[in-house]
């Protein structure tokens, strides 16, 4: 008997290391989509209020220097709209986006009637199609009249188009249009991601 149990503790050990191995090479094989971090490795710092928008600020991503999963793809389309806000001039505006949910098709070859406007694209490099969906948010800065307002929101249906593209820089960037089928004007701008 005892040397069944030793035999079965032995057997129940090993079978907890292969698991914990396998879990580990799956979760970081997800999570890294060709070798580099996890997703929350691109924009690991919590969102920061911004008093004259009375909303978050804009996401900011570090470089993907590999291919992105769909979890990285969507944190850059986030950052990568983002990044477009005109938050200077006479006029400023944010445009944020929310519940980007997007699917990555399969490489296809740079094709220079269709891709040549995606910034700093390499032509050697395959370009992944993305669509999806997201709701996105037009901000101007808060006054008396519009506090609680000063956005406009787009959002239902799966519009989005874009694509994820390695650059002459070697890094990978994505973009995706952030709109919707619907539109609510005056409305409060998000606060998360």
């Amino acid at each position: 008997m005892r040397f069944s149990l030793a035999v079965a503790a032995r057997c129940l050990a090993l079978l907890v290391a292969v698991s914990a191995v396998s879990a580990c090479k799956s979760g970081s094989v997800e999570a890294a989509g060709g070798g580099g971090g996890s997703a929350a490795d691109l924009s690991p710092a919590p969102p920061t209020f911004n008093q004259q928008f009375q909303t978050r600020n804009p996401r900011v991503c570090a470089k993907v220097t590999h291919v992105p999963s769909v979890a990285e793809a969507t944190i850059m389309v986030q950052c990568e709209q983002e990044a477009a806000s005109n938050t200077g001039g006479s006029s400023p505006v944010f445009m944020l986006a929310t519940d980007v949910h997007l699917q990555i098709g399969s490489p296809k070859p740079y094709n220079p009637g269709v891709d040549n406007f995606w910034d700093d694209i390499d032509p050697k490099a395959q370009v992944y199609p993305l669509r999806g969906s997201s709701t996105g948010y037009t901000c101007t800065p808060v006054n008396p009249y519009n506090t609680g307002k000063n956005c406009s929101k787009s959002f239902g249906g799966e519009v989005g188009q874009g694509a994820c593209w390695h650059t002459q820089f070697n890094d990978w960037r994505c973009r995706m249009t952030i709109s919707g089928k619907n539109q609510e004007l005056q409305v409060k701008g998000p606060t998360t991601f």
